[in-house]
C-alpha cells in the first residue's frame, strides 16, 4: 500500500470512528422520554428529584422548557391527590419553565 492510500485509509476510518463516536454522545439526548412513565411518577420522583420527571427535559443536552411545562400541567390534571403545598410547588415549576421558554428561546 503507497503512503497515500494508507493515508486515506487512516483518515476515513478515523472519521467513521468520529462520525460513530458522535451519534453515540447525540442519540440519548434525541430519544423523547417516555411520557406515561413520567406520569405515573410519585411526586417526589416526578417534582424534587434531579434528572427526573419534568427535569429530563431540561437536563444540560436538553432545553425543551414548552415540552417540560406542559408536562407539568398534564401530571396536576392527572394528580388530584397532591396536597395544597405540591400543587404550589409544582404550578411554581410550570410557570418558571415558560418563562425559561420566553426568555431562552
Amino acid at each position: 500500500m503507497r503512503t497515500s492510500q494508507f493515508s486515506r485509509a487512516i483518515c476515513g476510518a478515523l472519521l467513521a470512528s468520529l462520525c460513530s463516536a458522535q451519534n453515540a454522545s447525540i442519540e440519548p439526548a434525541l430519544r423523547d422520554p417516555d411520557r406515561e412513565a413520567l406520569l405515573s411518577l410519585p411526586w417526589k420522583e416526578f417534582d424534587q428529584t434531579q434528572n427526573s420527571g419534568w427535569r429530563v427535559y431540561v437536563n444540560l443536552t436538553r432545553k425543551q422548557y414548552l415540552e417540560a411545562a406542559k408536562l407539568i400541567e398534564a401530571y396536576l390534571e392527572r394528580h388530584g391527590e397532591l396536597t395544597p403545598r405540591q400543587r404550589a410547588i409544582t404550578h411554581y415549576h410550570a410557570a418558571h419553565q415558560y418563562i425559561y421558554r420566553a426568555v431562552r428561546t
